[in-house]
């Protein structure tokens, strides 16, 4: 028994290593996916910035007006495209906004009640595994990115697509000066990672 527990953790761990020592080439499973939806789900779209109070409330939480945006496993250099207001929680939540229930409110809920509140709730949202993917970043005004959200009383995150264009940007333009003049031009919830 002790053997085939052993053997069974052995294969796990090499298959997981296999999946994480994959190439950066697009037909790597880090690409796969994400290079099926930039091909048949991509719609240009141009998204405003952020116009409400920004706040930045630590090192992984960012405050927009009433809702909270958690970040986590995320690269410092793309932390602006945050906190510049570039892409903030409503274009997550299509602008929804909860209502927020009182403990004597909460007391009185099912179970169920409480998951399917708490599965709706806006008010606080954490990202996480966030990545640009490079190698589907079509020219020097165009990033794409990844990342995982993570939605309370769910388990599997969803990944989240979406892609930022600076028209005056070139191969020598820094990462903070694209993302200082760029614009949301698509975004997309993708599948339940599992």
């Amino acid at each position: 028994m002790k053997l085939k527990t052993v053997l069974n953790i052995s294969l796990f761990l090499l298959s997981f290593g296999k999946t994480i020592a994959q190439n950066d080439d697009l037909s790597s499973l880090r690409y796969q996916f994400s290079k099926e939806v930039f091909e048949k789900k991509y719609s240009r779209k141009y998204f405003e910035r952020f116009k409400g109070k920004i706040l930045i409330l630590n090192e992984n939480s960012i405050q927009f007006d009433e809702k909270t945006l958690i970040l986590t496993n995320v690269n410092n250099d793309y932390i602006s495209i945050f906190t510049k207001g570039v892409f903030y929680p409503n274009i997550i939540t299509e602008n929804s906004t909860s209502i927020l229930k009182t403990k004597e409110e909460l007391s009185k809920m099912t179970k169920d009640e409480k998951m399917i509140y708490n599965f709706n709730k806006t008010d606080s949202i954490r990202i996480s595994n966030f990545h640009e993917l490079k190698r589907l970043n079509p020219n020097p005004q165009t990033k794409r990115f990844v990342f995982w959200r993570y939605r309370k009383g769910m388990v599997n995150p969803t990944e989240c697509y979406f892609e930022l264009e600076n028209k005056k940007a070139s191969t020598e333009t820094s990462l903070a000066d694209f993302i200082e003049n760029s614009q949301l031009t698509f975004y997309y919830r993708g599948t339940i990672i599992i």
